[in-house]
């Protein structure tokens, strides 16, 4: 695709929905943190069911910006190549948070699910070590 000519309407159009895309970026990163303040502001009174709520939108917030996304102009997602030189970023967590997103949140990943959701011993995540289990839900608390 040719890039439009500086100071044309299809410029400005081009632009402005850069802009956008970059404002909504920034937003979902803004959500991802804001949640999991949530959760660690409110740790030990929190209830396990919001807890989880709040995780789950947590992590597909954050991952919202680097999973493509159909657009008129194709797929679209940011690539984590400026990150990287961000002091405090962690290149491991965010791969782990990628994965447990399209892994077990977002979707159902029947390698990773292959116990039944209602199976005492858990469903094994993958690495030979980890197994997610059904909580305990409490009644009590709040965040």
């Amino acid at each position: 695709m040719q890039k439009p000519t500086e100071g044309t309407e299809r410029w400005f159009e081009v632009a402005r929905r850069q802009c956008v895309d970059h404002l909504r970026a920034l937003l979902s990163i803004r959500m991802a943190h804001d949640y999991m303040n949530v959760i660690l502001g409110n740790f030990e009174n929190c209830h396990s069911l919001v807890a989880s709520g709040l995780h789950s939108a947590s992590v597909i917030a954050y991952g919202r910006p680097f999973t493509p996304t159909k657009t008129k102009i194709g797929k679209v997602a940011y690539n984590i190549a400026a990150l990287k030189r961000v002091e405090g970023f962690d290149r491991q967590l965010h791969a782990h948070l990628l994965e447990i997103r399209n892994r077990l949140i977002a979707h159902a990943d029947y390698d990773v699910l292959n116990q039944s959701p209602g199976s005492s011993s858990g469903m094994d995540l993958g690495d030979g070590n980890s197994r997610l289990t059904r909580p305990e839900w409490s009644s009590g608390g709040s965040c």
